[in-house]
């Protein structure tokens, strides 16, 4: 298993994929059926520096390590950006969960042109999870417990990111990569942390068992 220590003041991380996908996100917002709920503080978390390098750092993995005809969910899809750049990977049969209802037109709309795309404004843990090949949750920390986790049927791929950043709706914090592995034990392939300052993003890649 390859782990890596990252200082983000020094990280060579190529983020011009995602990057370039930036303008036809904010493209979007010219349409106000589906930008009425999008705020200023919204796209400003959305593709601030750490945000962006953390999504090509969890796209980079994907792509080098999951089948194009797997059957992926996004948990916590939030604008639905994520999705969006796995389909500009090649990756089709995506289903998005978020229970944010108010960011559920944007996201939808952003990810119409591929015909095999879903949103579900529900709770995560009222759906099957076994439905799918991989399973991506990049917000780990947003959801207040781990009964998602405990309803995945073994040799399910999962890209897990979370963090040990304090602020109001990061309500179920790891604070280091031991802690992690031990609230979502996995056969681990990859596992990192990229270290910003004060905090520290951590991400793992692997198969539930």
């Amino acid at each position: 298993m390859q782990h890596e220590i990252i200082d983000a003041k020094t990280w060579q991380i190529d983020c011009r994929f995602a990057s370039n996908l930036i303008p036809n996100v904010l493209s979007e917002l010219y349409n106000p059926a589906v930008s009425k709920n999008i705020t200023l503080n919204i796209i400003r978390d959305a593709f601030r520096k750490s945000q962006i390098q953390g999504k090509q750092w969890l796209l980079n993995t994907i792509h080098n390590n999951t089948d194009k005809n797997h059957r992926i969910l996004v948990i916590g899809g939030w604008l639905g950006f994520i999705s969006y750049a796995l389909f500009n990977l090649g990756y089709r049969h995506i289903h998005e969960v978020d229970v944010d209802i108010q960011i559920a037109d944007f996201s939808k709309n952003l990810n119409r042109f591929n015909q095999y795309f879903t949103h579900s404004s529900v709770d995560v843990n009222t759906i099957d999870l076994n439905n799918y090949d991989t399973i991506i949750n990049t917000s780990c920390e947003h959801i207040l417990n781990n009964d998602w986790f405990n309803r995945i049927s073994n040799n399910i791929s999962l890209f897990l990111q979370s963090t040990n950043l304090v602020v109001p709706d990061h309500i179920n914090l790891v604070h280091s990569m031991d802690e992690m592995k031990t609230k979502y034990p996995c056969d681990i392939l990859y596992s990192g942390e990229v270290k910003f300052g004060s905090w520290t993003r951590f991400f793992m890649y692997g198969k539930k068992v």
